[in-house]
C-alpha cells in the first residue's frame, strides 16, 4: 500500500512539470504529456487495481491543471490504460522499440479522442490544426518514453526496497 501512495507526490510533480516547465520552454507550441507515459507504464508494470487507481489520480491532476471538462482526462487515461493492459498481456513488453511505438500509438489515440470530443461535444470546427498540434507530441513522446520507463522502474525499485526493510 505504501508503494502506491509513494507515487502520488511523484505524479503531482510530473503533471506540474509537464504543464508549467515544459510549456514555458516550448513557448506553448508543443505540449508534452509525460503523464501519458506513466499511464502506459502503469498498464505494463503494475496490477490492474493499483495502476487503475494511479491512472485515475493522474487524470484528475491533469484535468485540474488544464481546466478541462470535468473527468475528461480521467476517462481518456482509463481508456488508454485498459487498452495498454490488454496489449501487455499478449506482447513481450521489454523492448525499447516496442515501448516507443506503443507510446506513439497511445498518444495518437489520445489525440484522436480529444479531437473527436472537441468536435462532437464542444463544436470545435478546427480539425486540421488540432491534428498538426498533436503530431509533434506523438514523436517526442515516443522518443523519450524508454527513458521515462527506466526512471519509473528505478523509482519502483527504490520504493520497494524502502518498504521491504524491517523497522
Amino acid at each position: 500500500m505504501i508503494h502506491a501512495l509513494a507515487w502520488i507526490p511523484v505524479l503531482f510533480l510530473l503533471v506540474v512539470a509537464q504543464k508549467t516547465i515544459l510549456d514555458i520552454f516550448s513557448f506553448h507550441l508543443l505540449s508534452i504529456e509525460l503523464s501519458l507515459i506513466f499511464v502506459v507504464f502503469a498498464a505494463f508494470h503494475m496490477s490492474v487495481f493499483r495502476g487503475g487507481i494511479l491512472t485515475l489520480v493522474t487524470g484528475f491532476f491533469v484535468g485540474t491543471m488544464t481546466g478541462s471538462v470535468t473527468s475528461l482526462f480521467m476517462f481518456l487515461y482509463m481508456t488508454l490504460f485498459y487498452v495498454s493492459v490488454l496489449v501487455s498481456t499478449r506482447v513481450y513488453i521489454g523492448q525499447p522499440y516496442f515501448i516507443m511505438v506503443f507510446t506513439m500509438f497511445c498518444a495518437f489515440l489520445e489525440g484522436m479522442m480529444l479531437v473527436i470530443i472537441n468536435r462532437c461535444i464542444m463544436g470545435a470546427p478546427a480539425l486540421y490544426p488540432t491534428l498538426l498540434a498533436v503530431l509533434p507530441q506523438i514523436f517526442v513522446l515516443g522518443l523519450i518514453s524508454p527513458l521515462f520507463f527506466k526512471a519509473f522502474r528505478k523509482f519502483e525499485v527504490l520504493v520497494h526496497a524502502k518498504t521491504a526493510q524491517p523497522d
